[in-house]
């Protein structure tokens, strides 16, 4: 197997995180036809996509199959000069699958599976020259991130600045043979026989975030969605429309559960940021003044009428700390995110991420920033 040469350089931000082959099964107007879209996957692939486009050296850790060099359908990781994948552990014959179902429903229900062991990430992938930058992005998909791992960069790299996506933290694997009907609803039923029948077919099911008080300690940002909130914080998000009172004061009330958690880990500092949708985002940190502010951030609308959201918030998360770390204004670096995000959406796919400069003019041109 062809290997890319090993970067000497240090990587300005390293990226932890799965990279899948994804089959994302998408049901059309009516329940009874779906397309499926095919090509890789996985937050840490999006990030480090992004990050590359925006002109960072990234240096990836993760998990792949032999065909990661040989496949050009994943040369935009593997051949990609701005990323190094001197991280990355050839443990797979083939690349591993994933599966998504995307209803066509109100409640928007997603179904995803594995047929993979999900292996963890080890501190022991990470070449040596990667422990000297001063940026970190984790971007766990399925649990596969040890609290241990990001204890340990937290001790190597103390003056780093450290942000979790936390999406994986909160997602579980199940045998799918232990679920009832109901954890299928949406999902016609010859797929649910075929998927489960798969040799290793495990099912992804959301729950509390383990080691969630570890997390909070050792890391410097914190993203979350608003179901990621509900979840983590015990607080009612999805039963409120959005812009709806009830929705803003649980909302508020479950980052200053989060809040309250950092600060009896020893992190009072922690920035809490809430991705919206349409709708924004909410930003909470501490001020000059020692006092804990927020503010809620207007979403850059995307420019297209048909948008793909794959990778949006991969594309805020490498957004947001590169932001940051040029520059620690929360608020600011929330800005920068959010016109990523709607420049990624307006794009063809995940490959085709914006740029610095194309981010920065949205950002002035929507927020007034100079």
């Amino acid at each position: 197997m062809e290997q890319k040469k090993i970067s000497k350089k240090i990587p300005t931000m390293v990226i932890f995180g799965r990279i899948n082959h994804d089959q994302i099964y998408i049901e059309r107007e009516t329940d009874e036809d779906y397309w499926i879209n095919e090509d890789f996957g996985g937050p840490a692939a999006y990030a480090g996509i992004a990050a590359a486009a925006q002109g960072e050296r990234v240096g990836l850790v993760s998990f792949a199959g032999d065909d990661f060099l040989e496949d050009e359908s994943y040369n935009d990781i593997a051949n990609n000069d701005n990323i190094d994948i001197s991280g990355v552990d050839f443990y797979y014959e083939k690349m591993p699958l994933l599966r998504v179902w995307y209803p066509n429903n109100e409640k928007k229900l997603t179904i995803g599976m594995i047929w993979d062991d999900n292996p963890l990430i080890n501190i022991n992938m990470m070449p040596s020259i990667y422990k000297k930058s001063k940026a970190f992005l984790y971007m766990p998909m399925i649990d596969e991130i040890p609290v241990e791992l990001i204890e340990k960069i937290a001790q190597i790299a103390p003056d780093s600045v450290r942000f979790i996506d936390v999406q994986g933290a909160v997602r579980h694997l199940k045998d799918p043979k232990d679920t009832t009907e109901a954890d299928w609803e949406g999902m016609p039923s010859d797929q649910v026989e075929e998927w489960v029948n798969m040799p290793n077919a495990r099912r992804v099911i959301y729950e509390r975030a383990y080691d969630l008080n570890k997390i909070l300690a050792n890391v410097s940002i914190i993203k979350v969605n608003e179901g990621e909130l509900g979840i983590l914080a015990d607080v009612d998000l999805l039963g409120f429309p959005t812009d709806s009172d009830g929705f803003r004061e649980n909302m508020l009330k479950g980052v200053e559960v989060l809040a309250d958690k950092a600060e009896k880990a020893g992190n009072p500092n922690i920035i809490i940021t809430v991705t919206l949708g349409s709708y924004g985002a909410y930003t909470s940190f501490v001020d000059e003044e020692g006092k804990r502010s927020g503010e809620q951030i207007g979403a850059v609308m995307a420019r297209k009428d048909e948008i793909n959201p794959t990778g949006a918030g991969d594309t805020f998360s490498s957004a947001f700390l590169i932001a940051y770390k040029k520059r620690p204004d929360a608020i600011l670096a929330t800005k920068y995110a959010l016109a990523a995000s709607s420049l990624g959406v307006e794009k063809d796919g995940p490959r085709d991420r914006p740029l610095k400069e194309d981010i920065y003019h949205r950002m002035i041109e929507y927020y007034g920033i100079r």
